[in-house]
């Protein structure tokens, strides 16, 4: 009789902690759907924030009369007037003027965003390093084509800054 009660006893036990258990797993898969939605209003938030700053920047780059590849080639501190010298700037974009839906003066801005973020992380980048790291981050992340630059340009700020 003395065993017939502890196991009793045990499968109380065993019960109690069961309905503990699902009751704590319940919570947990609760939490973990919350953390999930906060994250996606956030990177929405930084999305959102981010094509801001760059319709300012792509506004005020079209008053210019520029080519985005003269521009960036320009900015790298090169002869933009040699055509040798713009063509690898021209190709990425020509490059990602095809994989991606924006156009070629937002890709110019993207690319731009993108190595002054690389530059803030302490690395001496290229604005032609920037467009090459553009068309690697679309060229791995997307399987479908047209993507959107855009998505991959925050994909790479928020991957450096985890």
């Amino acid at each position: 009789m003395g065993t017939l009660k502890q196991e009793t006893l045990i499968e109380l036990t065993m019960n109690n902690f069961r309905q503990r258990l699902e009751g704590l797993m319940g919570k947990m898969v609760i939490a973990i759907i919350v953390m999930t939605c906060i994250n996606f209003v956030l990177v929405g938030i930084r999305y959102q924030q981010s094509r801001t700053k760059l319709d300012k920047a792509v506004a005020s780059f079209e008053q210019s009369g520029l080519l985005p590849e003269v521009a960036l080639a320009s900015l790298d501190g090169k002869d933009s007037k040699q055509p040798e010298v713009v063509r690898p700037y021209a190709e990425l974009l020509n490059q990602l003027e095809a994989k991606c839906i924006e156009p070629r003066t937002e890709l110019m801005g993207i690319s731009r965003a993108l190595t002054k973020h690389e530059r803030k992380q302490q690395q001496e980048v290229t604005y032609l390093e920037g467009l090459q790291e553009l068309m690697s981050d679309v060229e791995s992340g997307f399987e479908k084509f047209p993507a959107t630059c855009m998505e991959a340009y925050s994909y790479h700020v928020q991957a450096s800054q985890q």
